[in-house]
């Protein structure tokens, strides 16, 4: 049985490094001295590109924005994992670095002990950050209502006031990213020759939250 589609939102936009931003690979690169001790994550971004870039999955994504909404509107929105299989209405693209926006440095850092703040031994941890770049992101949201789709952009919104971060180090004033160049485009489901309805185009997050504060 097919889903019944009532509408459909494809979004697109810019995430740009706004200061260190990692996002860990998981590597661990102790048998080379020539790496740091923790590398930004990289992949391949389609098959006419050979060469690993940066790239910030979409389920970094996900969460991030997850994690900054209500929490029942969330289970909504991004699915359950409970008896109830609650199918998630939204998905984030990997978003794929520009690469030669991409400005990259090393990060030193000590292990603290966190009772009395003393350097524990002589631990010392590096990890490869991005300082500055740009990421080709965008998602895809299928059978939201206005609210919905507010919270959503509204934790976008967020991005750009640093209230969400991503990656590691957070605490520490790591992960402020900022959103240009953002685009949607929404349909009202389709048609009895299923072509899409009811077609709106916004080009700023603020003109698309207003528009479905008004639908509410």
């Amino acid at each position: 049985m097919f889903e019944k589609i009532e509408c459909t939102a494809y979004a697109e936009f810019d995430l740009c490094a706004d200061g260190p931003v990692l996002i860990s690979s998981g590597k661990s690169n102790k048998t080379n001295p020539t790496l740091p001790d923790n590398t930004f994550i990289t992949g391949f971004c389609g098959a006419e590109h050979k060469d690993e870039i940066h790239v910030i999955p979409g389920s970094t994504i996900k969460g991030v924005i997850r994690h900054s909404i209500d929490e029942k509107a969330a289970r909504v929105i991004f699915g359950t994992i409970d008896g109830s299989a609650q199918k998630s209405k939204i998905k984030f693209n990997d978003a794929y670095a520009v690469p030669e926006t991409i400005v990259t440095t090393v990060r030193h850092s000590t292990a603290i002990n966190p009772v009395n703040q003393y350097v524990v031994g002589q631990f010392k941890f590096d990890a490869e950050v991005i300082e500055k770049g740009t990421f080709k992101a965008g998602f895809i949201f299928r059978n939201y209502t206005a609210a919905e789709m507010e919270a959503v952009l509204m934790s976008l919104y967020d991005v750009n006031e640093g209230f969400v971060r991503f990656g590691g180090k957070v605490s520490r004033g790591f992960g402020k990213m900022r959103i240009e160049n953002f685009s949607m485009k929404v349909s009202g489901g389709f048609d009895e020759n299923l072509m899409p309805k009811n077609e709106a185009v916004f080009s700023s997050i603020e003109a698309a939250v207003e528009h479905f504060r008004k639908a509410e």
